[in-house]
This record gives structure tokens, C-alpha cells and sequence, in this order.
């Protein structure tokens, strides 16, 4: 990193995701298991959120072993790109719906670029052209999610 400051000891940003994930985990197979596991023959409703809930425990716990066992110098980043990263995807979450899937792209390509760096124009504007298209490709014509292109 470039602003970052190194730190002797666990890798935390390691240890800090696989307890993230180990929690949405956790919180995947409860909510499952109340929805019904059902049978072999008939498999309920909450099986396979179960099953996959339970895959993403087991993968959580081997991060976690793993980053607790080596012992390695980490950068540290600085709080702001990662804050800027947050707020981006916070701030598509907020604006899909009442602006529709290209706008709230554009807005979550924007803000997450300002956390990398100094900004390109031509280059950003490009991705985030394709970005828009990809996702309003793949969201909305592929797997017929129901966003709006433009507006709510």
C-alpha cells in the first residue's frame, strides 16, 4: 500500500473477513434450518441455503486457522479508501431502486474509484461504460432480476 504502515504479527484483515464470514454463515444456517431442510427424497426449501451456509462455515475456519498461524508483515490501509469503498456499495444499495441500475452503477463506479487513487477519465469512463453494460447484461437481460435500467 501506499499509505499504509506495516505491523508485525497475525494478518488481521484476514482474521477480521473470515470472522465476517463465519458469522454469515452462521446467520445462513439458521435462517435455513427455519425454513425447512426437508427430506433426502424432498429437499426442502432451506437445504441448499443450509448446505451453502455450512460451506462458507468450514471455508471461514480454515482462513482463520490459516491466518492465525502465519506470522507475516501486513500493510495496514489507511481508514479512508476503505470507508470510501463501504459507502459506495451502501450508496448503490440506495439508489438502484429510485434511479435504476445504470445511475446507481455509475454512482458505486465514481465513489469507488476516488478510493484507489488519482482518477483517469477517459480510462474510468470506459469502465464504468462497460460496467453498466455488463451488469444490465448479465442482472437484468440474464438472470431477469427486476431493476430498472433508468429510474424507478
Amino acid at each position: 500500500m501506499r499509505n499504509g504502515k506495516q505491523i508485525r504479527g497475525a494478518q488481521y484483515a484476514d482474521i477480521a473477513i473470515a470472522l465476517v464470514l463465519l458469522a454469515v454463515g452462521v446467520g445462513f444456517t439458521i435462517v435455513a434450518y427455519d425454513h425447512g431442510l426437508g427430506s433426502v427424497r424432498r429437499i426442502g426449501a432451506g437445504a441448499m441455503p443450509f448446505l451453502i451456509g455450512c460451506a462458507l462455515c468450514l471455508c471461514s475456519l480454515i482462513c482463520l486457522v490459516g491466518a492465525l498461524r502465519n506470522r507475516i508483515e501486513v500493510d495496514v490501509s489507511p481508514p479512508f479508501p476503505v470507508a470510501l469503498v463501504l459507502i459506495a456499495v451502501v450508496a448503490w444499495a440506495l439508489l438502484v431502486e429510485p434511479f435504476g441500475l445504470v445511475p446507481a452503477t455509475i454512482v458505486l463506479m465514481l465513489i469507488g474509484t476516488f478510493a484507489y487513487g488519482p482518477i483517469r477519465w477517459i480510462s474510468t469512463s470506459i469502465v464504468i461504460a462497460a460496467m453498466c453494460v455488463g451488469c444490465v447484461a448479465l442482472f437484468i437481460y440474464g438472470f431477469r432480476l427486476p431493476f430498472t435500467i433508468f429510474g424507478g
